[in-house]
């Protein structure tokens, strides 16, 4: 009976401890994130680089016939600068706001 018990104590360990080692893991890593990054800004600055990275997959060839939607808006330009490249550059002007945001926050004693 004993030797049963440690092989369930050791397929416990086996399928178990890593879900909850790597759970510790994203706990401390998220933890982290959190304080040096406003994370609701941090959101809008990853939404934005998806975004931008997902239409910049969407760049048609010049030789198709017609165009779709996301084709069209992926060919879009503001100020002559295509409209993926705005969007990494908003991605980015949030992750830096996003940083200063969470220094200001902790140099006031807010969270």
């Amino acid at each position: 009976m004993p030797v049963l018990f440690d092989l369930l104590v050791l397929a416990m360990l086996v399928f178990f401890a890593p879900y909850i080692l790597f759970g510790v893991v994203l706990g401390m890593i998220g933890s982290t994130i959190c304080t040096l990054f406003q994370p609701a800004l941090l959101m809008g600055a990853i939404w934005f680089a998806f975004t931008g990275s997902y239409l910049a997959a969407q760049v048609p060839s010049p030789d198709v016939p017609y165009l779709n939607i996301i084709e069209l808006v992926s060919q879009a330009q503001v100020f002559g600068v295509t409209l993926p490249m705005v969007l990494f550059v908003i991605a980015g002007a949030l992750v830096i706001a996003a940083f200063f945001a969470r220094q200001r926050a902790n140099d006031m004693g807010g969270r």
